[in-house]
């Protein structure tokens, strides 16, 4: 019975062990070239990503079609951390 319980409870948390696609873009910038990355979001009917503001805050910004990152009443951002990087 408790190797079942284990079983089962290693089946449910392995989908939260899986990685995000990351996508990485590199722009010419006044300091040279700047590197961004974040995770890809799927693509959601009625919404956009707002480029200059996910450039802005180094993160994938999207608002409501019709709106800006900054002008909406919602938002979805995601942002990804390079982990070599962070101590």
């Amino acid at each position: 019975m408790k190797r079942i319980v284990a079983t089962i409870g290693l089946l449910v948390t392995l989908p939260a062990v899986s990685h995000a696609e990351i996508e990485k873009i590199a722009l010419p910038c006044e300091t040279g070239i700047c590197f961004y990355w974040w995770p890809k979001l799927p693509t959601v009917k009625g919404w956009h990503q707002d480029r200059e503001n996910s450039h802005l805050f180094s993160a994938n910004a999207q608002a409501p079609d019709g709106y800006t990152f900054k002008n909406a009443e919602s938002v979805i951002y995601a942002k990804a951390l390079y982990k070599p990087r962070i101590p």
